[in-house]
């Protein structure tokens, strides 16, 4: 397919929070990026070992020699994503990283994105690790110019239903079934909708910059870590 373009995003935390965050949250972010980059979990493990360096200028020139790769620390989580859709690791580096978040970070709960646009279309593979069990699904990301304007991908995809009135304003179309997220259940307690809506600041970018989150989505900026006071 033509006008392919991916991207990678993550927000992490610890479970449950310790005194070694601060140092810990670079280490992770590092060893993520070098997974991305194509190392093996073992080789990445190896040249973030944490016992190599007390500084987190260690962790962050590792990340910055990659070129792709953007992050923030943002308090009581750590944000990190590919920014450069020419320099994007290929997707086969996404389940290396997770097997190596299992093994060498068995505690961090994260939710992770890989975001996919295709000849106009955006697909976005989530992945959610909370206390060590794994959630996985897929959205569609969806232009509201697109949906308002022509209604036919609605129709053509059974988002509404034949006989059902298009949706008239972003309102309308976040009131449908497809964008709506379903209860939560006790087999799935992280339950996320069919489809979502690009963000007002985005709709006139493709691909869009960044998905939309769910499992960490509260998470502010600037939020303490009881433990690193």
């Amino acid at each position: 397919m033509s006008n392919a373009y991916g991207t990678f995003s993550i927000i992490f935390r610890e479970h449950a929070p310790t005194a070694l965050w601060e140092k810990r949250k670079h280490v992770v972010a590092a060893f993520v990026a070098l997974c991305w980059e194509g190392e093996k979990p073992q080789d990445a493990w190896n040249e973030v070992d944490p016992e190599r360096s007390e500084s987190f200028e260690y962790f962050d020139e590792i990340i910055d020699k990659l070129c792709f790769c953007k992050y923030e620390d943002r308090g009581s989580t750590f944000f990190l994503t590919t920014f450069d859709y020419e320099e994007v690791p290929p997707y086969q580096t996404i389940l290396p990283m997770k097997q190596g978040m299992k093994k060498y970070f068995p505690d961090i709960d994260y939710e992770f994105h890989y975001l996919e646009a295709i000849d106009g279309e955006v697909g976005d593979e989530i992945t959610i690790v909370d206390n060590g069990k794994e959630f996985n699904n897929h959205c569609i990301m969806l232009y509201p110019q697109v949906t308002l304007e022509d209604d036919s991908y609605l129709y053509d995809n059974d988002l509404i239903e034949e006989d059902e009135e298009p949706p008239k304003t972003r309102g309308d179309i976040l009131k449908l079934k497809s964008f709506m997220i379903p209860e939560a259940a006790e087999d799935n307690p992280h339950p996320l909708p069919e489809c979502v809506l690009v963000s007002e600041d985005e709709k006139d970018d493709y691909p869009p910059t960044s998905p939309k989150w769910f499992f960490l989505k509260n998470i502010q900026y600037g939020e303490s870590n009881p433990a690193s006071e």
